[in-house]
């Protein structure tokens, strides 16, 4: 009985459901345009990347390499630091010149 509360009221939740949808796109997106910026010649490009990952994905050779560096690199931020950063490079919120991403 349990197990079937737990299915109905949390695991199979549409509430639940859709903000897990909502974190994989943000995710997906963020994860998408860093490994652009990686390999983009256009300096305003790369310039969206930490100074740290843009010299590792300078390193990397393979894009396997680049795809692991961009997966830490969102691997290591908070959900506030995700959703702030999702917010500014998609346009969503521009914030100020000072916010620190």
């Amino acid at each position: 009985m349990l197990k079937k509360l737990t299915w109905f009221y949390i695991i199979d939740n549409r509430s639940i459901k859709t903000q897990q949808h909502g974190q994989r796109m943000v995710v997906k997106t963020l994860f998408e345009i860093y490994l652009d910026a990686g390999v983009s010649e256009d300096s305003d490009v790369r310039g969206i990347l930490p100074e740290s990952q843009k010299e590792q994905l300078r390193r990397a050779d393979t894009k396997e390499q680049r795809v692991r560096v961009v997966a830490d690199l969102i691997s290591s931020m908070t959900e506030q630091q995700l959703m702030m950063t999702h917010r500014k490079l998609t346009g969503i919120e521009l914030g100020s010149i000072t916010d620190l991403i």
